[in-house]
């Protein structure tokens, strides 16, 4: 079938095919007992002659868990080179004391405007007076998939425009899902990224510290130098005391 294909857009003169196979990141990750190990290091590791045999380009999203562990030089000796990270938007500085950082701020407000022009509105139709587009972004932590689904979330609130109690519904939103998903072990790293916006995992947290990367509780940048960030829906969450 790639064959087939790849001769007919030749044929009208294009280079030649490329194949998006996403969403892998997503993948539900469990043991593969016959394999003695995931499902993702079944697929990407075990797998990985099928998955470069096409004739044709591909491109694979994988697990960030896969991404950054022992497995990191095979994945680059069997597809071919660095794997390609998406990082996110930096609409602050690094911790310990984030500012703003409007670049980034109004890339996002970009991807925001383009969608309204899309729907013919304007920027002024979708948000209130003051500064709730802004903090709606800042909210996101730079997450693009983020900013749409809270744009949408601000929509089934209160619809148009969005104000000030849409931006708190889903900040108490966010805050009640990652207090129901954050465990003790957690927070030793949580604080510290906070503190810094680094964290060299040890052999005892690495598990709890890719669970964060996963859920993203914790947010990757890698804006001339890498460091991390809390999310923001984190902000107003404490560590629970010690029982």
């Amino acid at each position: 079938v790639i064959g087939e294909a790849m001769t007919a857009l030749r044929k009208e003169r294009y280079a030649g095919l490329v194949v998006v196979v996403d969403d892998l990141d997503k993948m539900v990750i469990r043991p593969v007992d016959h394999a003695y190990c995931s499902t993702a290091e079944y697929l990407f590791i075990h797998r990985a002659a099928q998955l470069t045999a096409f004739a044709c380009h591909m491109v694979y999203t994988l697990p960030l868990s896969l991404a950054f562990s022992h497995h990191e030089q095979s994945i680059k000796s069997n597809f071919g080179g660095h794997v390609p990270l998406v990082p996110m938007v930096k609409v602050a500085s690094k911790p310990p004391k984030p500012r703003r950082y409007n670049a980034g701020i109004e890339k996002m407000r970009a991807i925001i405007e383009t969608r309204c022009a899309n729907a013919g509105l304007s920027l002024g139709d979708l948000f209130a007076a003051g500064n709730v587009g802004t903090d709606l972004i800042r909210l996101s932590g730079g997450q693009p998939l983020e900013l749409m689904s809270l744009v949408r979330e601000g929509l089934v609130t209160c619809g148009l425009p969005i104000d000030e109690r849409a931006l708190h519904r889903a900040r108490k939103e966010g805050e009640r899902e990652y207090a129901r998903m954050l465990r003790q072990e957690h927070w030793p790293i949580l604080n510290e990224v906070r503190k810094t916006g680094a964290y060299t995992p040890k052999s005892d947290t690495e598990q709890a510290f890719r669970e964060l990367i996963d859920s993203r509780a914790i947010l990757q940048y890698v804006n001339d130098e890498e460091w991390y960030a809390l999310n923001p829906m984190l902000a107003g969450l404490k560590a629970p005391p010690v029982i």
